[in-house]
């Protein structure tokens, strides 16, 4: 039973493993779509309040943005953006993997789909955070009762993700 539990461990580490690596280099490579380059150049050039009364006009709550803003904001280059995404979708991948209780078939073959790797970890817009925001609702949704304040921001956390959540 034990060493079943461990090669089952181990096949979602490698999971994880090959998923960051494919990943790393689809990141390395990715040439800027304009929407990813418009989301640093509002940061970069507004302050907080300006950039929250830009966000009706880009159609997007401005959770992305603020988390963009800091990096922007501190002279970091425009890749950098692009590095927050990646740590991002490797935490949701990890939460994914190790914290929900999806059944096994769906940990191993969602990450290779075409959403997680490519649409929600290399290009740089706020779909991720649906993504991200969701699997920590699923690693704590049991105890959603007992800790209604944590489920609630996380929920509240995801309205201001985008206009689909």
């Amino acid at each position: 039973m034990v060493l079943r539990e461990n090669l089952r461990l181990r096949g979602l580490w490698l999971v994880w493993g090959v998923y960051a690596v494919i990943t790393f280099a689809a990141v390395l490579h990715h040439q800027p779509w304009r929407d990813e380059a418009q989301g640093w150049l509002i940061v970069r050039d507004l302050g907080l309040g300006d950039v929250i009364r830009q966000m009706p006009y880009e159609g997007t709550p401005p959770l992305w943005h603020l988390l963009v803003m800091p990096l922007a904001k501190a002279g970091l280059p425009y890749s950098s953006q692009n590095w927050l995404h990646y740590a991002l979708a490797q935490g949701a991948m990890f939460l994914l993997l190790f914290g929900t209780r999806l059944p096994r078939v769906f940990k191993l073959l969602l990450p290779f789909g075409y959403y997680f790797l490519f649409e929600y970890c290399v290009i740089a817009r706020n779909y991720l955070l649906t993504v991200f925001l969701l699997m920590l609702i699923a690693c704590v949704y049991e105890r959603r009762l007992q800790q209604p304040v944590r489920h609630g921001l996380l929920v509240a956390l995801l309205a201001w993700t985008n206009i689909h959540s």
